[in-house]
């Protein structure tokens, strides 16, 4: 009963406690929020959010099944250089000119996800990268930048050259393996045995689809696998990033928070 009565002299205490500073609460907090919103509209620069679909082949060059964790990193180091606000060796990493370095305000990479048939969250190949500007007239040159950056790192180079070798020596012994079942296929033709012929005929020629179908494969593989690529560019947005609601509301709370305690204090003093 005590706890009871004692909470509701609390309560009223700080209603009545409200009430006397409510002037000065009010005006604390308005101040503020011109104070953040004259920042945000004057002071602080329009920034535009985009998002970009990419895939990188960099798992398979290394014979890994890290998926994108090696691409990933690669994009996130970039924000170092905009953390420290060096924009001359940013533009030097991406061989793109000071202003577009300038531009950028925030880039981060994260790998994508799926829910399958257990639902359970798997790693996909692709990733995206989520990248704040604040000029929205440079996205095919950060897009020509970032490809730059992967196609000139020589780590990648260096591994993606080896397995193109090895693909090419692979796709070169599959056709002469082809070749040699075809001529000994032919020869097989001109033997008396009937049957026997007949049936060493249909193992090469069965042997003969198995090969030509990894052929395929492995030439297709050649072309397709690439350090990195853009499934899907920046979106080019037109509208600048617009948060100035939440800004405020946050700004509102703690004014109030912080005009609590300057009004105790006042009345103290």
């Amino acid at each position: 009963m005590n706890e009871e009565l004692s909470l509701d002299q609390f309560f009223k205490n700080f209603v009545r406690f409200i009430n006397r500073n409510k002037s000065f609460l009010i005006v604390f907090i308005f101040i503020n929020l011109i104070i953040v919103s004259s920042y945000y509209f004057i002071i602080r620069p329009v920034q535009y959010r985009s998002i970009a679909l990419c895939t990188s082949q960099i798992d398979k060059f290394e014979n890994q099944r890290e998926f994108q964790r090696v691409a990933i990193d690669l994009i996130n180091n970039l924000q170092i250089y905009i953390e420290v606000r060096d924009f001359e060796a940013l533009s030097d990493v991406l061989s793109v000119d000071l202003d577009v370095a300038k531009s950028f305000v925030y880039i981060n990479a994260t790998q994508l996800y799926q829910l399958d048939m257990n639902e359970e969250y798997r790693n996909v190949h692709k990733f995206e990268i989520e990248l704040i500007v604040n000029n929205n007239k440079h996205y095919d040159a950060i897009e020509k930048g970032i490809l730059y950056y992967f196609n000139n790192n020589q780590y990648l180079i260096d591994i993606s050259e080896s397995y193109m070798t090895a693909k090419i020596s692979l796709y070169n012994d599959i056709v002469n393996e082809i070749d040699a079942l075809q001529k000994e296929r032919n020869t097989t033709r001109h033997k008396g045995d009937f049957i026997k012929t007949e049936v060493n005929s249909e193992d090469a020629v069965n042997e003969i689809i198995a090969l030509s179908q990894k052929r395929e494969s492995t030439l297709r593989d050649t072309k397709i696998s690439k350090v990195f690529s853009f499934v899907q560019g920046f979106n080019r947005l037109n509208e600048p990033q617009n948060n100035i609601f939440q800004w405020n509301l946050i700004t509102a709370c703690i004014s109030f928070i912080f005009g609590l305690f300057i009004s105790l204090v006042r009345e103290k003093i």
